[in-house]
């Protein structure tokens, strides 16, 4: 069953010495599925990924985030374990490398906390370093 939850993201990109930090507060959706944890909401013109739905989905101690829309990716974190994936833009398709620094996981039956710390690294080649921190509570 979907329960509906307000969500504060924190992003934070750091790259060649620049800081560009981006907070959004939404409504979603928080489910289960096939017995791991998701969070779900649509992304808005401020995030530069309007028509995008963006799922977080945590199964144990690995997260998964998904995008699909205009964006397509799929990013898998898990402490210690770089991962490759494809991400597909309008503009065509890039080899993406993600490098989890931090994977925190805090869930409650009412609220909780996703905290992801990560370097980022395009077709082989540094990018950025980011953080992502996701909060949510359950409205009644």
């Amino acid at each position: 069953m979907k329960k509906n939850v307000i969500m504060k993201i924190l992003g934070e990109q750091t790259e060649n010495g620049k800081t560009n930090r981006l907070e959004l507060i939404t409504e979603g959706r928080y489910y289960d599925r096939d017995g791991a944890f998701c969070l779900e909401y649509q992304e808005s013109a401020l995030s530069g990924m309007e028509g995008v739905t963006t799922t977080i989905s945590v199964q144990g101690k690995m997260v998964s985030l998904i995008r699909r829309g205009q964006a397509n990716s799929h990013m898998v974190f898990e402490s210690g374990k770089k991962c490759i994936h494809q991400y597909d833009t309008p503009m065509g398709t890039m080899e993406m490398g993600i490098y989890p620094l931090k994977v925190d996981v805090d869930l409650g039956e009412d609220e909780g906390s996703v905290g992801l710390s990560y370097q980022l690294d395009i077709d082989g080649c540094f990018t950025s370093s980011n953080s992502i921190s996701v909060t949510y509570r359950i409205v009644h």
